[in-house]
């Protein structure tokens, strides 16, 4: 028997055994709806770690059979310090491509190496799920003084103990929550434009 959440919500409990490519195709609004819906979810206790899964494959297989459209042609990396995607970086990720930007999960495991894949665009989102990156967190950020751009930080970590914001506030932002990137995104390049 699969795994169920507390609060369980149907559709999500339902996409630990549905085959995928049974499915219909979904619109990318109708995926964008999924991924928001399953953000607030998660974020109140109401999906646990199986369902997350469940519906981070659905949507990932549903984002592969239809086209994208980008409004601009920077990518965003999605940084994170670990050897696996945490499941964060996957839903800024499905919610950053469905928002219509291009993203790109960037492992940052080795900050001074790997420069060269964060300073060519103007935004940076970080999640820090662990205390125990905040020391690579700092090397990254001391490679970055000086130059223009915005880095979009969050984390449980700012959750749990939102006073380590404080040691950041100078040289970074903290979005009030996932859901916020894509209008914060929207609003810089609208900006840009003007």
């Amino acid at each position: 028997m699969p795994a169920t959440s507390v609060n369980r919500i149907q559709f999500y409990n339902d996409l630990l055994e549905k085959d995928f490519n049974a499915e219909r195709i979904y619109s990318s609004e109708e995926l964008l709806a999924t991924v928001c819906d399953l953000t607030t979810q998660w974020e109140a206790g109401n999906v646990n770690a199986a369902e997350l899964n469940a519906a981070l494959k659905f949507v990932n297989h549903g984002l592969s059979l239809i086209a994208s459209h980008h409004l601009s042609e920077t990518v965003i990396p999605i940084c994170y310090f670990s050897e696996f995607i945490p499941k964060s970086v996957e839903l800024i990720y499905l919610l950053l491509t469905l928002s219509g930007f291009r993203a790109r999960p960037t492992s940052i495991l080795n900050p001074e190496r790997q420069k060269t894949e964060f300073i060519n665009g103007r935004f940076i989102v970080v999640t820090l799920p662990q205390y125990n990156h905040i020391i690579l967190l700092d090397r990254f950020l001391k490679l970055l003084r000086g130059k223009d751009i915005r880095v979009l930080l969050g984390g449980n970590i700012f959750i749990l103990k939102p006073e380590l914001m404080d040691n950041y506030l100078s040289s970074c932002n903290f979005p009030p929550s996932i859901l916020a990137l894509p209008t914060i995104l929207k609003d810089s390049l609208l900006e840009k434009m003007e």
